[in-house]
């Protein structure tokens, strides 16, 4: 009778022995009360009156699934994101919520679909960085008495109707012609003030506007073996006109 008392006693001191990972932390609880933390490595507990649950304390990643937003300014996009969070008070992430993981990205995804709702496509589009930044901040405002840090969100993959982008094309197009039909107007200014300020120094230098007038044969003419050009001074007209 004794050994076969002492052969149980040996197997359920065994079975009280058990292994965390270096990446977990253990939850004891004694008769179902929590009662402390077991940390990494071999340990062991009471078997039958101790239980241990394991929390995952690496860096999770969770993919916020794609939802369908309508802006502001009535566009309709699809637009999914990617959340990295990890637990950093064990206790309160798995006393407090009942499943940590499923709480934090359905706040994600209801978070995501109110900020994307309250903007304009414009401002989705130039700003996607800054809007990641305040979804971040408002789920970190929830997640924060669950033990939960909210590391990093990252907007990925945002869809738009073709037609849409057909219509965004057509505007861009129409920006960038009417910018260069102003930077052209702008060019065609610069040279006719500088055609006028020449005009005036050409004009001021005595025989100025017959040297520029023989440049300007000179550069017609193709072949000067076939060209003649005869010139008259503009003095000897107007002392022939007095």
């Amino acid at each position: 009778m004794f050994i076969y008392f002492f052969v149980i006693l040996v197997i359920l001191f065994f079975k009280g022995f058990i292994i965390i990972n270096q990446y977990e932390l253990g939850l004891l609880f004694t008769f179902g009360k929590y009662s402390g933390q077991k940390r990494p490595g071999l340990n062991w507990i009471i078997p039958y009156v101790q239980s241990v649950i394991k929390v995952d304390m690496r860096t999770i990643t969770s993919d916020v699934p794609r939802q369908e937003v309508i802006t502001s300014d009535n566009v309709s996009v699809r637009i999914n994101a990617v959340l990295y969070y990890r637990v950093i008070s064990p206790e309160k992430a798995y006393l407090q919520v009942q499943n940590i993981a499923l709480a934090v990205n359905n706040y994600a995804q209801a978070t995501l679909r109110d900020i994307i709702g309250n903007i304009t496509l414009d401002v989705l589009l130039s700003q996607r960085d800054s809007i990641a930044d305040k979804i971040k901040e408002i789920v970190e405002q929830i997640t924060d008495p669950w033990g939960v840090r909210i590391e990093e969100l990252k907007l990925q993959d945002i869809e738009i109707d073709a037609a849409i982008k057909t219509a965004m094309a057509r505007e861009a197009e129409a920006a960038r012609e009417s910018k260069a039909i102003v930077v052209k107007s702008e060019g065609e200014l610069i040279a006719a003030q500088r055609i006028a300020e020449a005009a005036r120094i050409i004009n001021s230098v005595p025989g100025g506007i017959t040297i520029r007038t023989l440049n300007a044969l000179e550069q017609i003419s193709s072949d000067p073996a076939k060209t003649i050009i005869f010139t008259l001074p503009i003095e000897l007209v107007e002392s022939l006109r007095r």
